[in-house]
């Protein structure tokens, strides 16, 4: 069994407000302004072989840091697999979708590693690929309109074990 712990790739990593506004940041949640912000981080995957078993995939939020009270304000946060390619302002999803991999609904949900065989599948149905792009939104509430920014900032690294 192999282990290897990614990074998410700067470049290809971000968020995208509801206005269309691409950003470097990787935020997730609702601005001062009232306009929502979903976050995106994008893996290479290109070190995992053709042909590997993943047998385990870890997300590791250590670092993050919450700006108001965004679980509390906007509810659960989703994390989706979205190939996105190239970040850009229609990578914006609006809405409540179906098919989120998880659902961590307070910080302390954060503050640890998690791992879920959903993402086994999904990172499974990418190997042989160069990259694993994921999606986070808070999709109970989208804006609070409140005129005060809620958002959850997200460092994120990946531990994947694999065999081939």
């Amino acid at each position: 069994t192999t282990t290897v712990t990614l990074s998410y790739i700067g470049g290809e990593s971000g968020s995208v407000r509801s206005d269309g506004s691409v950003l470097g940041v990787r935020n997730v949640g609702d601005t001062s302004d009232n306009l929502s912000a979903q976050a995106f981080h994008s893996f290479d995957i290109s070190g995992i072989p053709a042909g590997s078993v993943i047998t385990s995939v870890t997300f590791n939020f250590s670092g993050f840091d919450t700006l108001g009270n965004p679980f509390a304000d906007l509810g659960c946060l989703y994390l989706y697999q979205q190939d996105y390619g190239a970040l850009g302002a229609g990578d914006f999803v609006a809405g409540s979708p179906a098919g989120a991999l998880i659902r961590i609904c307070s910080a302390g949900g954060l503050g640890s590693a998690v791992a879920d065989d959903d993402f086994v599948e999904s990172l499974q149905s990418k190997v042989g690929t160069t990259r694993f792009q994921v999606r986070f939104q808070f999709t109970d509430t989208a804006v609070t309109a409140d005129g005060e920014a809620d958002m959850a900032r997200l460092p994120l690294a990946m531990t994947v074990r694999y065999y081939h």
